[in-house]
Formats: C-alpha cells, structure tokens, sequence
C-alpha cells in the first residue's frame, strides 16, 4: 500500500511562489548539472582523496559524484558552515530529489505567501541549518555526509502545521494493482503523522539507516517554532488595533498615506475631533469622508478647523475644500460662499486661483436664475 501526499488546499490564488521556484530550479539544476554527469565519471581507487576524506572504497565503484558529496555535505565529526549550506541542495538519486521537491512544491507556496519573498527564504536557509544541528545532535561523531533539502523542507512543513491548521491535503491512497483513490485529509493529521511515525518513533526505537531522522525532527521543530512567533505576534498587532480608538486608528492611516482606510475609520469619529487633525491631512481625509457619502461629517470637521484658527493659507485650503465639497453635493450657494472666502483671505495663493477658476460657471448659473 502507498500513500502519496499530491496537493492541497486552499492555495492563495493568483500568487507565483517566485522563491519557491527558485530553490526547486537550483536544486533540480545541481542534479542535472553535477549529480548525473559526476555520477558516470569513475574514480582511481588510488585518488588520494579517497584517503584524505576517509571515503569507504571498499564498498564498490566510486565516482566523481561520490567524492563531491564526501567532500561538500554535512559530515558532523567535521562541520563546516559551509558544507551544511550546500548540503541542502545536493540529493543522492532521483527518488531522494523528487521526494523532497513534491513536499516542497504542495506547502512552499501557502508558507511563501504567509511569510513574504524574504521571510521564505530566511526561513527555509535558517530551518535548514537547525536541520543540520538537529542530525548532528543525534549523530555527534558520524563520519558520513549527509545531503539532501529534506531538512529545509521539513522546516516549511513545520511552519505550515502551525499557520494552516484548516487546510486540507490531498492523498493519493492504492494497493496496486487492486485500488486507488484520492483522499482529502487535515493537514496537521498529515504533518503530525510525518513527524512523530516517520521521525520520532524511528529515533525513540533506535532505527538505523540512511534517514537523518535528526535533520527531520530538526527542521520541522524549528518550523514550527518561527511560526508560533509569527502568529504571536500577528495576534498582538490585532489585539493591538482592536485595542486603539477610531481617532487613533485614523491618525495611524494618514501617517501611513492609507487616505480610503482613514476615512473608513473616520466615519464613526465626530467633526470636532476629526477637525483637531492639521490642515495638511484633514482636507485630503474630508474629501475621501465626503466621497463615502459623509459630506456633512467632512464638512463639520472643516467647519471646526476654521473655528480653532490658524493662518490664512490654511483658512483658504479648508475653504477649497468645503467649496468643492458643497459644489459636488449640489448646493451652488453655500459652494459659492466658501470659494468667495478664497478669494478673500489669501488672494494671491494656489488655492484663491483655482477658487476662481471655480466661481465664473457658478456666479453666471446663479445670475441667470
């Protein structure tokens, strides 16, 4: 019986997991390029680096491939930073690279789009080398490389058990050649059944092999915990903004150049308060509460604004704006009365110029009425 892991859902839609590609191109390129070819090169039982690296040659044909990953992946009696970074991307045979580059591609891209483009690939380098801490662990003195990006990988399935508890993924489930069928299951009986039947039962009965059982348990575990803080920290920013008042959250809108989210927040704050805000925001924030069809809250908080005072240049930019306010909702009078005021009190400004652009069409609908 087999059972294949071959999707999941919900995916984010519309998204390109642009470092998620990447990193299966790279590793895809490195067995194309490097595995394959170094594979068929043989090597002279009397290369001395067989000896320098204490490679087994008894053990058969060695090749060329062979010397590379004993020199390039992650042996503990011998680490190197360096090793362990371009162990991740090294695979012993095709079965071993299209294992991991499935996993990768069903979860990257949910942990790409949570995460961002740099998040991801700080996560998946930073949990990869957590992975090679974890094989080290647990094999301190082992002279044997260990390659592979399943400890990278594991580190994106560990921030996926925690930032997508609802998910489901999809299974494919046979005994050849008697049944086959597709299953849906939740994501975390998946994941958790990876982690503890997979890794830590084999690890906990003392099971030998060619699995780094440690780069696993350490990948996925450090996974988890950079998500547990990501959502923590979600979690404080919400109860953080459901904690600030509206005026609060307009004011931290504007500051963010989020003019249509000020004004949502806007709408339920009164005109006194609104009109405390300096003239430089509250007539961008008016007219976008105006074109929301809060007009009279808009024009209130400019009202307030000229009553607390201030200098000439901004009396004639909340009287623009209360001008071009009153002349949208259609009341020619009042917008007539509030470009005069332009005119008035700063006669030589921007805003007194295109007051009188305004006011000619006004003041001749108004005479020939």
């Amino acid at each position: 019986m087999f059972f294949l892991p071959i999707g999941d859902a919900p995916n984010p839609r519309g998204f390109r997991p642009w470092v998620m590609w990447a990193v299966l191109t790279l590793n895809v390129a490195v067995y194309l390029l490097y595995t394959l070819p170094l594979g068929q090169i043989p090597v002279d039982s009397m290369d001395p680096r067989l000896w320098q690296l204490h490679l087994p040659v008894g053990l058969g044909a060695v090749s060329a491939w062979d010397v590379l990953v004993w020199e390039r992946g992650f042996r503990p009696f011998a680490p190197s930073l360096a090793d362990a970074f371009t162990s991740m991307f090294m695979h012993g045979g095709l079965g071993h690279l299209l294992g991991n580059m499935l996993f990768l591609w069903i979860y990257g891209d949910n942990v790409e789009h949570r995460l961002g483009r740099l998040g991801a690939v700080v996560v998946y380098l930073g949990t990869g080398l957590a992975a090679v801490a974890g094989h080290a662990a647990l094999s301190p003195s082992s002279p044997l490389p260990m390659i592979g990006a399943s400890g990278a990988v594991s580190g994106l399935l560990g921030v996926y058990f925690v930032l997508f508890p609802h998910n489901q993924v999809r299974a494919a489930l046979g005994l050849f050649p008697f049944f086959f069928r597709v299953i849906h299951l939740p994501a975390r009986w998946v994941l958790g059944a990876y982690l503890v039947l997979d890794n830590l039962l084999p690890v906990l009965f003392g099971a030998e092999g060619p699995v780094a059982y440690g780069a696993h348990i350490g990948g996925f575990v450090s996974g988890a915990g950079v998500a547990w803080l990501v959502a923590r920290r979600g979690e404080a920013q919400a109860v953080s903004a459901q904690a600030q008042t509206p005026m609060e959250r307009v004011i931290r809108a504007l500051q963010a150049g989020e003019i249509d989210v000020a004004a949502a927040e806007g709408s339920v704050v009164s005109p006194e308060a609104l009109g405390a805000l300096p003239v430089s925001a509250l007539t961008p924030l008016a007219t976008a509460l105006a074109s929301r069809g809060e007009a009279a809250r808009a024009l209130g908080a400019l009202r307030f604004a000229l009553l607390r005072g201030g200098s000439d240049a901004d009396a004639a930019r909340l009287h623009l704006t209360s001008g071009v306010i009153l002349l949208k909702a259609g009341d020619e009078g009042a917008a007539t009365q509030q470009l005069l005021r332009v005119t008035a009190v700063a006669p030589e400004s921007a805003e007194a110029e295109a007051a009188r652009r305004l006011l000619p069409e006004l003041l001749g609908a108004r005479g020939g009425r």
